[in-house]
């Protein structure tokens, strides 16, 4: 019995080990300095999986109907690239059947809400040095600061290989921080609330100063969501000085730093609105995407697939934004997959209202409700190698596991 346990306690142990390194991997494959390539990535996610899934174990259908789906699309339209497009797919199956409840298990469970947490906390870190560099660059440059080759590609990037990264993320840390922060402030623990406040200022800033409007609108559905749902524990918060004296100057802070913020937003505004539209920097794509689905519209054109790069060449297709996740769904999989994700899109649902009383749900809801709105022009959806893609699919597993009832899954696997 001894024996049984000490094996016990070293493969968790080694799980834990592997799921902290792999969020690592994950974080920092978005940084400059660690350009950690795809294959890494889902090696770690594979042993992870693997580590994880010594249990029962069960399946998702609806998941594993979506995943099929794409992958016999895949199969219809082989051409071009056929090998890349392979392998970005076989990254997707990994990806999903680590972070998505794909399968499930008490040690998946487990496994997924490390790696969240670890996530997190590098993540929050990340933003947190991005938001001293934008400091200093404004003490040293001024307002011309942000525009340097070092730290601007596509809105600031701080510590991101992109503002587009930096955005994003930083509304993902400002969400979570506001939910703690609420949380906690019921609970008297005023120091801590006061450390996740801080990061909901710098978070809401740095997901300005990284140019993405789409983020920084999606984090503003989000936060007035959660703030609604949680509106007593921010009225308890009003009623103590102190917590309300943070608040109070928190909220001065955004307002006398926003101006300096939003400089690559307004940029952005500005230069959409001389092609008469801002949405000028999606409207190509988007109708790339339309035009791909009505080629083919029952079957889509095939996973990871553009119709509009140069099919001669594989390097065409090396670099792939869709420019929608929701319209990558129909144009690499037509009206046929396009079902297979609302089938499983439709269930989260009736599973977030049935999580309704569950203490994280206001984390959760405003969580998925900013990825939701975040996909609508940004393309990570099915591409494992984004940032964004373990994210969603946690919170979607969270999701799931939370609102846990009689949903169709198939248990195949039963090892004690």
């Amino acid at each position: 019995m001894s024996v049984i346990t000490h094996q016990g306690i070293t493969s968790r142990k080694l799980c834990i080990v592997l799921c902290v390194t792999l969020a690592f991997a994950v974080c920092l494959r978005h940084t400059p300095l660690c350009p950690i390539p795809l294959a890494a990535i889902s090696l770690l996610s594979l042993l992870v999986f693997l580590a994880s899934a010594r249990a029962s174990v069960s399946v998702c259908i609806p998941l594993a109907c979506f995943v099929a789906t794409y992958g016999i699309l895949l199969a219809i339209h082989p051409e071009p690239a056929t090998w890349l497009r392979i392998q970005r797919f076989i990254a997707f199956t990994i990806g999903m059947s680590c972070f998505s409840p794909l399968f499930q298990s008490s040690r998946l469970k487990l496994s997924r809400h490390i790696i969240a947490k670890a996530t997190y906390v590098i993540l929050s870190v990340l933003v947190f040095i991005s938001f001293l560099i934008w400091v200093i660059c404004l003490l040293r440059w001024g307002e011309n600061g942000i525009w340097s080759h070092r730290f601007h590609n596509y809105g600031f990037c701080g510590t991101f290989r992109m503002g587009m990264i930096l955005s994003p993320v930083a509304a993902v840390v400002t969400i979570v921080s506001a939910a703690m922060a609420l949380s906690l402030a019921d609970n008297q623990k005023a120091y801590v609330s006061t450390i996740y406040g801080l990061m909901v200022v710098i978070g809401i800033l740095m997901c300005a100063v990284g140019g993405s409007r789409i983020s920084f609108l999606g984090l503003a559905i989000s936060l007035l969501t959660l703030l609604t749902i949680r509106r007593k524990s921010l009225a308890g918060i009003l009623k103590k000085r102190t917590a309300a004296t943070v608040l109070t100057c928190g909220v001065l802070a955004i307002i006398a730093l926003m101006p300096l913020a939003s400089n690559v937003i307004r940029h952005k505004n500005a230069i959409g609105e001389s092609h008469g539209t801002i949405l000028y920097s999606r409207q190509e794509l988007w109708s790339d995407r339309i035009e791909e689905f009505k080629t083919s519209p029952l079957t889509g054109i095939g996973y990871a697939n553009e119709l509009s790069s140069d099919s001669e060449s594989e390097d065409s297709l090396r670099e792939i934004e869709p420019g929608s996740s929701w319209l990558s769904l129909l144009s690499y999989g037509g009206i046929t997959g396009a079902s297979s994700f609302l089938w499983f899109l439709l269930l989260l649902g009736k599973r977030l209202i049935h999580s309704r009383n569950n203490h994280r749900f206001p984390l959760l809801f405003s969580l998925l409700l900013f990825l939701l709105v975040n996909a609508s022009t940004e393309g990570w959806l099915m591409f494992a190698g984004s940032i964004m893609f373990p994210v969603f699919w946690l919170t979607v597993s969270a999701i799931w596991e939370a609102g846990a009832t009689s949903f169709p899954t198939q248990p195949i696997a039963k090892n004690g």
